[in-house]
């Protein structure tokens, strides 16, 4: 008996800002850098060397991620993105606010932010093509 290759199913096309887990819809949303509050319990510390190098991305492709608050404004991830534009005078930023978790939940999402990317290899770097 031949088996047949079975077809791929399509996969859903969904709206760019749709995200498919619970339904959600992400906003970003310009905060006061004085309204942040900082997570005490922060898993990470970022050194001078690391804030140098956050400043040197930032200044050089802009702040482009933003960073995950709760509905207190307390930082989930992005700490170190924030002393960095704080060292840069920045007076607000982008950020997502994370309402749909509890507190656990939170706590298991900064940790992930923190320790994944501590386990991560590097690859080869390739030279991307000038933008022109």
């Amino acid at each position: 008996m031949k088996l047949r290759p079975q077809p791929r199913p399509k996969a859903p096309i969904r709206a760019p800002n749709c995200n498919p887990v619970r339904g959600l819809s992400l906003q970003i949303e310009d905060v006061p850098i004085s309204a942040l509050r900082l997570n005490v319990r922060n898993a990470r510390r970022h050194g001078a060397k690391q804030i140098a190098a956050l400043k040197a991305i930032i200044e050089e492709i802009g702040f482009v991620q933003p960073l995950l608050i709760d509905e207190t404004s307390t930082i989930i991830a992005g700490h170190g993105r924030l002393e960095a534009a704080k060292q840069l005078g920045y007076r607000a930023l982008p950020t997502i606010r994370i309402n749909h978790l509890n507190t656990d939940g939170i706590r298991v999402l900064a940790l992930a932010d923190s320790r994944i990317a501590e386990r991560a290899t590097s690859a080869e770097v390739v030279p991307a093509p000038d933008c022109e």
